[in-house]
């Protein structure tokens, strides 16, 4: 008999994903009539009350659909510049403070959150104090309440993933928040839809408004997949055999060299973890066979050695980008302290855009307190990594913890060329990834679980209803 709590659960995600499909067919008639506006904003007011309705009454089911949703949002603008995906990232943070908000009156209550989410709240804070010297505080400030979307997604799903089976349904959501990106990729390869022209290649860039975010959304899929694989089985198995292939062919449709890096590196630490040397040689296998079969791949990096060019996009020559960096460095002395506002180095360099590098951007635009900031939240993930790895006790949980290790230094690694602090879907992910880690340092175990020894036992188990207005904790 399935237990009455994932009868509930599955029972409304079938009725929200029924409501947004009708939902989409009524937009999709108001677009196919050429009424653009007015689908788009139906299809956002409609949906955005169908997902208001779920976090009242199923938080879980709420979280699990805006997981699976966010990543095909990013292509949906409405005039004025109002976008979907910013709504439904304001709408988690009004949820995410209510819940907490209902959990602190609780007499007796201690507090739900991790290091992650509390170290996550601690970047946002900083981000907001360097709105003090910002050129244009308005844009600077929405900046902010955009990391504060991604921000708030770790601190809801820690409420709700406190048992074995959500921890299974958040893992499908992410699984399952890669079809209408894959799928759109495979339509702009096949001609449908458009690609991206950019330093000469074809670039697919899926659902996301640039190639790069959606390469950094393949390269945490995939990294994770890679790491599951070889603790599931049925059809999870059968999924990622389709899944990962899919990945992989997106990750390189992209040209984002970054990300292909960031991907390899982060593959071969899940494989170093397992000290599986069959990982490392087929990682290697896979390169010279794309290298071989695709020369296009290996021609991305030809224009590392060219002059600087005075452009701002991902294609450009690390000379470029090196010199980029020198200049953005110069504005450290207008605010040391708070920074230069955070999203500002594109509103005061000539280029007019993003450094290209979050570790300079974060010294550049936060300052010294950004930087203390972004030192406690890397501490944060890393100790959440460490903490999941000692209280994994199954191959499933394992390989969950190797996982968001290996996504971390990916992260990492995309840092360096990147633009992920404004790429809010890529940390949303990111971000989803290490609340499932967070879940088996907390004692969530899935799959067959052996005996435990006394000093790997959890510590603490929580247990959050569907509705935001009841939270109870239990200890163990």
């Amino acid at each position: 008999m399935i237990p009455t709590d994932s009868r509930r659960a599955v029972g409304g995600s079938l009725i929200a994903v029924a409501a947004l499909a009708v939902i989409a067919a009524v937009s999709a008639l108001l677009l196919a009539g050429g009424e653009r506006e007015l689908g788009l904003l139906v299809l956002a007011a409609l949906g955005g009350g169908v997902l208001s309705v779920l976090a009242v009454t199923r938080l879980e089911a709420f979280v699990l659909v805006v997981v699976v949703m966010r990543a095909s949002l990013d292509l949906t603008k409405l005039r004025g510049g109002l976008s979907p995906s910013l709504a439904l990232g304001l709408l988690v943070v009004v949820v995410a403070v209510l819940a907490i908000a209902n959990r602190a009156s609780q007499p007796r209550a201690s507090s739900p959150l991790g290091p992650v989410p509390r170290a996550a709240a601690l970047l946002v804070a900083a981000a907001a104090t360097s709105t003090v010297g910002a050129a244009d505080r308005s844009a600077s400030l929405m900046e902010v309440a955009r990391l504060a979307t991604a921000a708030s997604l770790p601190v809801l799903l820690g409420l709700v993933i406190d048992r074995p089976q959500r921890l299974r349904r958040l893992l499908a959501a992410l699984g399952a928040s890669a079809v209408v990106p894959v799928v759109m990729a495979a339509g702009q390869a096949l001609g449908v839809g458009g690609t991206s022209a950019i330093g000469g290649f074809e670039r697919l860039r899926g659902t996301f408004l640039h190639p790069n975010p959606f390469a950094a959304f393949c390269t945490f899929l995939l990294v994770l997949g890679v790491a599951l694989l070889p603790a599931v089985e049925g059809r999870a198995r059968r999924a990622l055999h389709i899944g990962l292939p899919a990945l992989g062919l997106c990750l390189l449709g992209t040209y984002a060299r970054g990300a292909w890096i960031a991907a390899v590196v982060g593959v071969v630490a899940v494989a170093l973890q397992r000290r599986s040397r069959t990982t490392v040689g087929t990682v290697i296998a896979v390169l010279v066979v794309v290298a071989t079969l695709a020369p296009s791949t290996v021609a991305r990096f030809g224009d590392l050695d060219e002059g600087p060019r005075a452009s701002g996009d991902a294609s450009n020559s690390l000379a470029w980008r090196l010199a980029y960096w020198e200049d953005a460095l110069g504005l450290v002395a207008d605010n040391p302290l708070t920074g230069v506002g955070f999203g500002m180095v594109s509103e005061r360099l000539d280029e007019g855009v993003p450094p290209h590098n979050d570790y300079l951007r974060v010294v550049v635009e936060l300052g010294v307190i950004g930087v203390l900031a972004a030192g406690v939240l890397a501490f944060a993930m890393v100790v959440t990594a460490r903490r999941a790895r000692r209280a994994a006790r199954t191959p499933l949980d394992r390989a969950i913890a190797e996982g968001y290790a290996g996504c971390l230094i990916a992260f990492g690694v995309l840092a360096v060329s990147s633009n992920t602090l404004s790429q809010v879907v890529v940390l949303w992910y990111l971000l989803a990834i290490a609340a499932a880690a967070d879940a088996v340092a907390r004692g969530v175990s899935i799959g067959r679980t052996p005996e435990l020894a006394p000093e790997v036992r959890p510590r603490r188990a929580w247990r959050y209803t569907d509705s935001i207005s009841s939270v109870t904790v239990s200890q163990s």
